[in-house]
């Protein structure tokens, strides 16, 4: 299947892995968009790249000025079912993509963890994979995601770079 989304973050990360997205799939990195052909074919799935509210042709976003519409993950949810092993899953991403109080969770958080291999990951179709595997990671062990998350082990590089990163704003700030 052909993807397309505009950057790696937890909302697009969280929509691919609902949606079934994975390494095999043709992947295209769009910074300013879907094109209107890819909008328009409902065998593209165009993440977070335009579209806003047209679920029903693959177009899972929520940006478009004057809309009121839930996060991309939220969307992507309602639409194949809401499996409810991801309910927590998708509350929290989705306050945490629309900047709402109750996201806040102390280090490390999944935005933590989430943010660190962002640092640490060359690439964002890298990025992108490694955030589905990561939140399918997440989901698979029953991580609660507004809890700290344990410190597995494959993730002490994405902790230790988000741990030096704070370390690193908290210091310019001062």
């Amino acid at each position: 299947m052909k993807v397309v989304f505009r950057k790696p973050d937890l909302d697009t990360c969280l929509t691919a892995l609902i949606l079934g997205v994975g390494a095999g799939d043709q992947l295209r990195l769009a910074p300013d968009g879907a094109a209107p052909a890819e909008l328009a074919a409902p065998a593209v799935l165009c993440i977070e790249a335009g579209g806003s509210g047209q679920v029903e042709r693959g177009n899972y976003d929520h940006h478009a000025p004057g809309l009121d519409l839930p996060p991309a993950c939220v969307q992507a949810w309602g639409r194949t079912g809401r499996d409810p092993a991801l309910d927590r899953l998708v509350r929290y991403v989705a306050l945490v993509d629309e900047a709402r109080p109750g996201a806040a969770v102390a280090f490390p958080s999944l935005s933590n963890v989430f943010s660190g291999m962002l640092l640490v990951t060359d690439g964002q179709r890298e990025q992108f994979l490694d955030g589905i595997a990561l939140l399918r990671e997440v989901g698979a062990r029953g991580y609660d995601p507004f809890a700290p998350l344990p410190e597995v082990a494959a993730w002490g590089p994405y902790i230790a770079a988000k741990h030096a990163n704070r370390h690193r704003v908290e210091a310019a700030l001062a």
